[in-house]
């Protein structure tokens, strides 16, 4: 028995939707492939996303010792917005950071990865 286009796009669909990505079955409407395409475009970009908050993570908790030291060394609004971050790395959004949030920064910069961190921050006055 030979697995079809079909059988694969059943089988990535159903994934789908086991995994949570996708509410519900696909809809077999007019533009139901379309639209399954569309889904399952956002929930590949989502798992990059994803990845992406969970290298920063990583990153943040091998540039510091601990969560605790961040506050303790860099305030609790550096560590708040460090949480924030990953938020936003994970929604593929921003935050807004004031310009003189030179401790946060500084946490940020000391990363490998800074340059796509600061990608998701916009420094406001």
């Amino acid at each position: 028995m030979t697995y079809s286009c079909c059988d694969f796009y059943d089988d990535v669909m159903r994934c789908f939707v086991d995994t949570g990505v996708v509410a519900s079955e696909h809809d077999d409407g007019v533009d139901a492939v379309g639209a399954d395409s569309d889904l399952a475009i956002t929930a590949i970009t989502g798992f990059r996303r994803m990845a992406l908050a969970s290298t920063f993570f990583d990153e943040l908790l091998a540039s510091v010792e601990t969560l605790g030291s961040v506050a303790e060394q860099y305030g609790e609004h550096a560590l708040a917005s460090l949480m924030y971050l990953q938020s936003a790395i994970s929604h593929d959004a921003f935050i807004e950071v004031s310009r003189d949030a030179s401790a946060f920064l500084d946490v940020i910069r000391m990363m490998p990865s800074s340059t796509e961190w600061l990608r998701h921050i916009e420094l406001v006055d």
